[in-house]
C-alpha cells in the first residue's frame, strides 16, 4: 500500500514538473517577425543564422525572405517574395568594376523598386491587417540594407525592432543609434582607407560621411516614406518609426575590421553566420582527400557570377591555373565549360565555402573580398588573394594586405601573369598562412559564439519590453546640440565680446578726445597783416 502511494505521489510530482516546465517553455517563446525582403544571398546566411536559432529555442518564426531555408521546423513560416525581388539583383549579377556614385544611384531605384512591389503582394497586404492576419508578434527583427519601407509592420503590431547588419556599421548606422564615430579615424567601408588616414583621406573620409547623411535623409528615407504611404493606410513618419530599434547586430568585429566606439545599442556579432564544418559530399571529400599538393579555391561570391567574365579572361586564368601544382576548385555557374580548362581545374555552380575552406588540404582563397568570404577565410585559417569589385571589398582586401595575410590583385588589372604571380607569392612564402593562423586565433578567441551573443541580446529585448536605457541620450539631439556647436560657439563669442569691449573702453578713454588745432600767436598775426 505504501509503494502504491509512492509511486502516485512520484507521479503526480512528475505531472506537475512537466505541467510547469511548459508553462515556463510558453512563457519564454515569442511570435518573432523577420521582415528580409532586400538580401543577396550572403545576407541571408547571416539573417537565417539567428533566426534558424531562435527557432531551435523554442520561438515561432515568421519571415518575410526572397531565399526560404530548406527543411524548416514547424515552428518556422516563410513568405516567400522572391518572385518580387529576384528581377532586381539581376543587374548586381555581372561582374564589373562599379563607382561608388553610380552604385548609390542604382541602389536608390532598386530599394524603391523592391519596397513597391514587395508590398503589392496578396501575402503582404494581408500582413498588414493583424485581425485578418490572426497573429501577434512580440518583436520585429530586420535588415539594416534599405529597408525602411518595411518598419510600418512594427508599428502596426506595436513591438520593438531588432535591427542586423550583415556588412556591419555604415555611416548612417551610427546617426541611427545615436553612436558618434567620428570619421577621422572610422574609415567609410566604401572607402578602401585604414584607421589611419592622410589629411586627404580624412578630407575625403569626412565629405563621404556628410553626403551619406544627405543621401539617406533626402533621398533614401523620402523616397521609401511615399512608397510606404501608399500601401499602409495611416502611418507615423518613418524619422518616428524608426525610433522602435532597440538595437542593432552588426556582422562586424576589431578582429575582422577596425577598432570603433559603439552605444550600448549597437553588438557586434562578426563572423555570426561561421559554424562547425559539416561533412562534404563524398566526390568533393575524394577530391580534396587526393590533392597531394592542396587545393585553390576560387569564388566571386553568391551574387556575382564568374561565368561573367569574358572569354579572354576566363582563358587568362585557366591559363594561370595550369601552371600550379594545386588543384583548383572554381565557382562557375554556367552549364558550358570553359574553353582550354586544363585537368586539374574542377567547375562547379554551387560549392559549401565555409565546409570547403575547413579541409586541411585547402592552401588559398581567391575571393571578391565580401565580409562573410573573409570571416570564413579568417575562421578557417586560408590565406587569400582579393579581386575587390564594389562596395566594402576593397576595404576589406586592403586589410587583408595590410595584416599580411593575403595579396590584392585589382580586378581592372587582372591578367594571367598577375594572378599566377600573386598565386606563387602566397602559396610560396609561409608567413601568409602563419599571419592567417595568428588572425583566426585571435578572432575566434572570444568569451562566446557570435550567434550565442545574438541570442542573448535578441532575448533581452523581449525581456526588458525593448530595452530602451539601452539608447542614449545622444538619439534626442540635433547636431549642433550633439558636436556641442551650440556651447563652442558661446564660450568663442563670451571672450570675444568681452575683448572687443575692452578694447573699445580703451580707445575711448586713450584716444577719445580729439586733438585741437594749434592756435596762431596773435603777434604773428598782426605780422602777417602788416
Amino acid at each position: 500500500m505504501a509503494n502504491r502511494m509512492t509511486s502516485n505521489t512520484g507521479l503526480l510530482i512528475l505531472v506537475i514538473l512537466g505541467v510547469v516546465m511548459l508553462q515556463v517553455e510558453n512563457t519564454q517563446s515569442a511570435n518573432i517577425l523577420g521582415m528580409f525582403p532586400l538580401s543577396a544571398t550572403s545576407h541571408n546566411n547571416v539573417f537565417s543564422a539567428l533566426t534558424k536559432e531562435l527557432a531551435a529555442r523554442g520561438h515561432h518564426l515568421t519571415i518575410v525572405t526572397p531565399h526560404p531555408i530548406k527543411n524548416p521546423p514547424a515552428n518556422y513560416t516563410h513568405i516567400d517574395v522572391s518572385r518580387a525581388v529576384a528581377p532586381h539583383f539581376k543587374a548586381f549579377g555581372k561582374i564589373s568594376v562599379v563607382k561608388v556614385l553610380d552604385m548609390h544611384v542604382k541602389l536608390l531605384d532598386v530599394t524603391v523598386s523592391v519596397c513597391e512591389d514587395v508590398l503589392s503582394l496578396p501575402e503582404m497586404k494581408e500582413l498588414m491587417d493583424p485581425k485578418k492576419y490572426g497573429k501577434k508578434f512580440d518583436l520585429m527583427l530586420i535588415s539594416h540594407f534599405f529597408s525602411e519601407c518595411f518598419y510600418p509592420y512594427a508599428e502596426i503590431y506595436d513591438v520593438p525592432v531588432v535591427t542586423m547588419s550583415p556588412a556591419g556599421a555604415f555611416p548612417t548606422t551610427d546617426m541611427m543609434f545615436g553612436n558618434i564615430a567620428l570619421p577621422s579615424f572610422v574609415p567609410n567601408a566604401f572607402f578602401s582607407f585604414s584607421d589611419q588616414m592622410t589629411f586627404l583621406e580624412r578630407s575625403m573620409n569626412f565629405v563621404s560621411y556628410l553626403g551619406s547623411s544627405i543621401y539617406m535623409k533626402y533621398f533614401i528615407i523620402p523616397a521609401e516614406e511615399k512608397v510606404a504611404k501608399k500601401h499602409f493606410k495611416e502611418i507615423s513618419p518613418l524619422t518616428e518609426t524608426l525610433k522602435r530599434n532597440s538595437i542593432i547586430l552588426l556582422n562586424n568585429h576589431f578582429t575582422y575590421n577596425y577598432p570603433r566606439p559603439l552605444t550600448p545599442n549597437m553588438i557586434e556579432v562578426g563572423g555570426i553566420h561561421v559554424k562547425s564544418p559539416n561533412p562534404l559530399p563524398k566526390d568533393l571529400q575524394k577530391f580534396m582527400d587526393d590533392a597531394k599538393d592542396g587545393v585553390i579555391y576560387f569564388s566571386m561570391g553568391s551574387n556575382l557570377k564568374s561565368s561573367t567574365f569574358s572569354p579572354a579572361l576566363q582563358s587568362a586564368l585557366m591559363s594561370a591555373f595550369s601552371e600550379l601544382r594545386q588543384r583548383v576548385l572554381m565557382k562557375y555557374e554556367a552549364d558550358t565549360p570553359i574553353p582550354g580548362q586544363p585537368p586539374n581545374v574542377r567547375l562547379e555552380k554551387w560549392l559549401p565555402q565555409s565546409d570547403l575552406l575547413a579541409h586541411p588540404n585547402m592552401k588559398l582563397f581567391i575571393t571578391h573580398g565580401g565580409l562573410l568570404s573573409f570571416q570564413e577565410a579568417v575562421a578557417r585559417g586560408v590565406p587569400v588573394i582579393g579581386i575587390p569589385i564594389f562596395g566594402d571589398q576593397e576595404m576589406n582586401m586592403q586589410k587583408v594586405v595590410k595584416l599580411g595575410v593575403g595579396m590584392q590583385v585589382p580586378f581592372a588589372e587582372l591578367s594571367k601573369e598577375k594572378l599566377l604571380k600573386a598565386m606563387k607569392e602566397v602559396l610560396g612564402d609561409a608567413k601568409y598562412r602563419n599571419n592567417m593562423k595568428a588572425l583566426s586565433n585571435r578572432a575566434m578567441d572570444q568569451p562566446e559564439h557570435p550567434l550565442q551573443r545574438a541570442v542573448f541580446w535578441t532575448e533581452y529585448v523581449m525581456r526588458h519590453k525593448g530595452a530602451g536605457h539601452l539608447k542614449p541620450a545622444s538619439l534626442d539631439l540635433d547636431w549642433c546640440q550633439l558636436f556641442m556647436v551650440d556651447v563652442i560657439l558661446v564660450l568663442v563669442s563670451i571672450p570675444t565680446v568681452l575683448l572687443f569691449g575692452l578694447y573699445y573702453f580703451v580707445c575711448r578713454c586713450c584716444c577719445g578726445r580729439k586733438r585741437q588745432p594749434a592756435q596762431v600767436p596773435k603777434s604773428k598775426n598782426k605780422d602777417k597783416r602788416q
